[in-house]
């Protein structure tokens, strides 16, 4: 478990966007909170009020982070 977490506190920030507590959550091991940060983003994107641009720029966000965790799995 600690070298999953030394791992997640490597990934890279992200400047901005919806992804950003989800990133900052799992770099700080926090869980709980990055559960909570996914729930946000699925009703922003189920309410309708994202952007096209940055639901593209959301999911690009997310494939990075799911190849960044598979790395990080990988180290545990």
């Amino acid at each position: 478990l600690e070298k999953m977490k030394r791992a997640l506190a490597q990934l890279p920030r992200a400047d901005e966007g919806a992804s950003k507590k989800l990133e900052d959550s799992l770099r700080e091991g926090d869980f709980k909170k990055a559960a909570q940060a996914i729930q946000e983003l699925k009703k922003q994107m189920e309410s309708g009020n994202m952007p096209a641009d940055e639901k593209q720029k959301l999911a690009q966000q997310l494939q990075k982070l799911e190849e960044q965790l598979k790395k990080a799995a990988n180290l545990a």
